[in-house]
């Protein structure tokens, strides 16, 4: 499953956008009648049984390759007309409900932070325990868990969701933009400090471990973040900052330079 279909598959059918339904009516109908042109059978010659059978075979047979050649032409179009069609309403399906996906994972991180609170802390070693995945005291945990990764996993979908597997937009650091995805970072170091406790088991990949590691992290906050949220966070604030000041002084320098050669 694609990281688009992914989070189309997240998105409750009743709140499918009608481009999606259309989309997808479209598609069916087309997959449909692709399956029907290369269902057809040709005219067989030997179905010319009489002397007056012979033409009306020979006709019959010729126009049936020539006409099924441009049907499987035509057809094989549409599947591609239908499958760009799906796409691009995927994509929008994907952008509108983004915001309700912020919600629900918000919703299931305080909870998170609440269910560990009331353990009084969870040591993200646990999950290695030989009883974690049965442990009735952790029951809660696990399931609250399981909502953070699956939602935390969208944010990941998200950003691939267009194909290609390329991050475009990376504030400080590609370490910084991939734990930035879910959590507020009061700096770098609460980047590299999840990076150190989980890259070794997967990262992300690490499920509860990964969860566990965030709330217990010093600086970290748990919290979807679309890239207009990471970009506006301390660490990338700080430096877009610095980067405008800098330019500013440079933009100051050459106007004034320009001012003495005019003078």
């Amino acid at each position: 499953m694609s990281h688009i279909e992914n989070i189309v598959a997240n998105i409750p059918e009743a709140n499918y956008p009608p481009v999606l339904r259309d989309a997808l009516a479209f598609k069916a109908a087309t997959a449909a009648q692709v399956a029907a042109v290369y269902d057809e059978q040709p005219v067989s010659l030997s179905a010319a049984v009489a002397p007056k059978d012979v033409a009306k075979t020979l006709d019959a047979a010729v126009a049936f390759d020539l006409g099924h050649d441009l049907r499987i032409q035509h057809a094989n179009t549409l599947a591609r007309i239908a499958a760009e069609r799906l796409e691009s309403a995927q994509q929008t399906a994907a952008s509108g409900h983004e915001a309700k996906f912020v919600i629900e994972f918000d919703a299931a991180a305080t909870r998170l932070y609440e269910v560990v609170a009331k353990l009084g802390g969870v040591d993200p070693e646990a999950v290695d325990a030989g009883g974690w995945s049965f442990d009735p005291q952790y029951a809660e945990l696990r399931e609250v868990l399981a909502d953070v990764a699956r939602l935390g996993n969208l944010r990941d979908d998200y950003v691939f969701r267009s194909g290609g597997g390329q991050i475009t937009f990376t504030p400080v650091s590609s370490v910084y933009e991939r734990h930035s995805r879910t959590a507020i970072l009061a700096d770098s170091n609460a980047a590299a400090y999840i990076e150190r406790r989980t890259a070794s088991f997967g990262g992300r990949g690490a499920g509860a471990r990964y969860w566990l590691t965030c709330v217990a992290a010093p600086g970290v906050r748990l919290c979807w973040q679309t890239s207009a949220a990471q970009a506006s966070q301390p660490a990338p604030a700080a430096i877009a900052k610095s980067r405008a000041d800098m330019a500013d002084q440079v933009a100051a320098r050459e106007a004034a330079f320009a001012a003495r050669v005019s003078a």
